[in-house]
């Protein structure tokens, strides 16, 4: 299979990739509907990509030469980068955007390079084919417009998370902390391409090689590739796109054959009261807002071992340690959701800052242990 070929896959696959993550953001159930511009900002980003991606298999696959009249879409899908990055911080750092007004500024860049391929969309296939074919002249140009504009954005955005950082502790919840996390990821994305373009496009120039522009947008893309991967990862790990967390196993499920645990060196006496302590300990530290809490960790503050921790809580509770710690993020939540203070706060927010770490099991565990869902819940009477 020749380079071509590979890459004109690769750019196919990327291409649904980060459509289908478009479509997910769009309708991630971690946003509330008054977040919705943060979702729509963030999906018309990768929808941008995936469109930059199917123009380079329209290149590579070797379409435009059959179809020209499609050689310069998505040329300028570059300009959208910065622009929507910037918007979707804007939703992020609560910094509103008159987008009817002064947002649609933003575009310009992409307009104007919209309007300045129409005199070369009114010429015949035979003249786009070879215009695109012998573009060296102006590739340079283009390309450093490009990477110069973006760059300008990162700068500013950059900027922007600079100076939230500083009162991020003070005045963010744990679900700001998450969407700024993963703004902060896609910025570092941003940033990797622009300097591993300009530094290859410098060094095409320094040492005379101008004629390797293809090989150099291959590689590009391959890097894009990657990184959208890397950050659909990212994503993953930090449940910004709704993964329910998984329920504890091995030693955190409950075995009903070894309930009375009659080959266990803990007593029934001393599992009693570990099970107190553990539960005095979680009322005290509030060790169970961590999301990240596991029974290694607790049975580490408490100073026990792991395989008795878990005993005690099977033994004398009845429940496996998913569902103790569970059982204490769904009070707390509960408490919140009483709480005068709180009607300003959405569930999902309550949710993030009780320690759950998505909806969907938040919903199953509230449930559980109160007969109710958390909306219900919120509007009984006092």
């Amino acid at each position: 299979m020749n380079p071509e070929l590979n890459l004109s896959v690769i750019s196919l696959i990327g291409a649904c990739n980060a459509l289908f993550f478009a479509l997910v953001f769009w309708r991630s159930p971690v946003l509330r509907r008054e977040d919705r511009p943060q979702s729509g900002w963030l999906a018309l980003l990768f929808l941008a990509v995936s469109i930059g991606f199917l123009h380079t298999w329209y290149i590579e696959s070797g379409l435009y030469r059959r179809y020209p009249q499609f050689i310069l879409f998505g040329a300028g899908i570059s300009f959208l980068t910065g622009p929507l990055l910037y918007l979707y911080a804007c939703s992020v750092l609560d910094r509103p955007v008159a987008v009817l007004r002064r947002g649609i500024l933003h575009f310009t860049p992409f307009f104007l390079h919209t309007l300045a391929t129409v005199p070369m969309l009114l010429q015949p296939g035979e003249v786009r084919i070879l215009y695109w074919d012998s573009g060296r002249e102006w590739f340079y140009l283009w390309v450093g417009l490009q990477l110069l504009h973006t760059g300008v954005y990162m700068l500013v955005i950059a900027r922007m998370l600079r100076t939230t950082d500083a009162r991020l502790e003070a005045e963010r919840s744990t679900l700001d902390h998450l969407r700024i996390g993963w703004l902060k990821s896609i910025a570092i994305a941003v940033v990797v391409m622009i300097v591993f373009y300009a530094m290859a496009m410098l060094g095409m120039l320094a040492t005379g090689m101008q004629g390797r522009e293809l090989h150099v947008n291959r590689l590009t893309d391959v890097v894009l590739f990657i990184l959208v991967y890397i950050i659909a990862f990212q994503a993953m790990q930090q449940r910004i796109i709704g993964f329910p967390d998984q329920p504890e196993t091995g030693a955190n499920r409950v075995d009903p054959r070894s309930i009375r645990y009659q080959k266990s060196s803990l007593s029934e006496a001393e599992a009693r009261q570990l099970a107190q302590h553990a539960e005095e300990h979680m009322q005290q530290t509030l060790a169970y807002l961590d999301p990240e809490l596991s029974l290694r960790d607790l049975a580490r503050e408490l100073g026990t071992a792991t395989h008795h921790l878990s005993q005690a809580l099977n033994q004398i509770r009845t429940e496996n340690f998913y569902c103790f710690v569970n059982r204490f993020r769904a009070q707390h939540a509960a408490d919140l959701l009483l709480d005068p203070g709180s009607n300003n706060r959405s569930i999902l927010e309550i949710a993030y800052e009780s320690g759950f770490r998505s909806k969907s099991t938040f919903n199953a565990m509230f449930k559980q242990f109160h007969g109710t869902t958390p909306t219900r819940f919120r509007s009984l009477p006092a």
